[in-house]
């Protein structure tokens, strides 16, 4: 079945679940600057590292980095449990990275962080990663080498994430990545992981000044930070990044609640 970009769907999206397409062809440009939400969609919101630089939204269907900057992060606020999130990417000059996020608190102090798969253009690894605890992360979860992606043309990501329907303990990720702007049957997926709660293993040094600070707050992964590390429970926004990027446009973006 396509979406309403005319983009595979991988599951079916839940009955009455909720979905968001981006809402960038409407015929009004209009640019964000940091922080900024959509004034035609307040589901919508941006924020970018350094320095800070705009993203123009044409109003026909493209979101446009103007600059560089070392990250471009945008965020469709649900709250959202079981997602299956889609965007399309072409970098003209610059992009390290295209990073898919889901189930995130990130936003929150002492929240999730989130699941994220990392399509990293410049070495040829895609991996999982999981951030119990910002800024804490367990990194290189089924990391191998792929084909990669290319300046000057489309290409398309998606990030599945879901409970297990038979084991509510588990929580499986994918990352899915297609070649072709056009071709709905170029999907692939690349990589996957379940999260069982005893899997990771995050040894930690630097931050365990603000885990002790973050015990018993909010979300509570601070309290073991490798069992946190399974987050059963929604968050707030699921989200993309794009490192070290320049003159990069975004389309089709999207994120569904799916059945499982």
């Amino acid at each position: 079945m396509l979406d309403k970009f005319g983009v595979l769907e991988i599951n079916p999206t839940k009955t009455g679940g909720l979905e968001w397409f981006c809402n960038w062809s409407n015929n009004k440009v209009r640019s964000l600057n940091e922080g900024e939400y959509d004034p035609y969609d307040a589901r919508f919101a941006y924020s970018c590292g350094q320095p800070n630089v705009t993203l123009k939204i044409d109003g026909e269907g493209q979101a446009i980095v103007t600059d560089l900057t070392d990250s471009a992060r945008l965020f469709a606020y649900g709250p959202w449990l079981n997602t299956e999130m889609t965007v399309y990417v072409k970098g003209r000059t610059s992009l390290c990275d295209v990073q898919l996020r889901s189930r995130s608190n990130h936003q929150i102090e002492c929240g999730f962080g989130n699941y994220l798969v990392k399509f990293h253009r410049i070495n040829k690894k895609i991996s999982i990663e999981v951030e119990p605890l910002h800024p804490i992360y367990q990194r290189h979860l089924d990391e191998h080498d792929f084909a990669g992606y290319s300046l000057d043309r489309w290409f398309g990501f998606k990030q599945i994430t879901r409970t297990l329907p038979n084991d509510d303990n588990k929580v499986k990720v994918e990352g899915w990545f297609n070649n072709s702007e056009n071709s709905q049957k170029k999907w692939k997926k690349l990589t996957e992981f379940t999260f069982d709660g005893q899997n990771t293993n995050i040894t930690l040094v630097k931050y365990e000044p603000y885990r002790q600070a973050c015990r018993d707050r909010r979300d509570k992964t601070a309290n073991d930070i490798n069992k946190g590390c399974l987050w059963l429970n929604p968050g707030q926004c699921c989200w993309i990044r794009i490192n070290d990027t320049q003159y990069t446009r975004i389309k089709r973006f999207s994120v569904r609640e799916i059945a499982i």
